[in-house]
């Protein structure tokens, strides 16, 4: 279920990727490059993912392999409208701690 998951983020199906987080699919799953559903939504730009991700814990500032989180791939590849994002959503974790 949860490389299905991966899959329906990388396809934009939003349709698909919440159907499959309410079927209990882990938002925090990572691929065998250690690459998350949140970070594969980051790269492709698709917000309503990126939503329904952080709707269901997905933790925001977990890495790759290599030590990088969505925004950081956000700014790498210049997904500017996500890096506002993604920084929002973090400020707003942030203060609720």
């Amino acid at each position: 279920m949860d490389e299905a998951l991966f899959t329906a983020v990388l396809q934009n199906d939003y349709s698909k990727v919440r159907l499959l987080l309410l079927q209990g699919a882990d938002a925090n799953f990572t691929n065998e490059m250690g690459i998350t559903p949140l970070i594969a939504a980051a790269l492709h730009e698709n917000m309503r993912i990126v939503y329904i991700l952080i709707q269901c814990g997905v933790d925001i500032e977990r890495t790759d392999r290599n030590g990088a989180t969505a925004l950081d791939y956000a700014i790498r590849h210049g997904r500017t409208a996500m890096v506002r994002l993604l920084n929002r959503l973090l400020s707003e974790q942030n203060n609720r701690v």
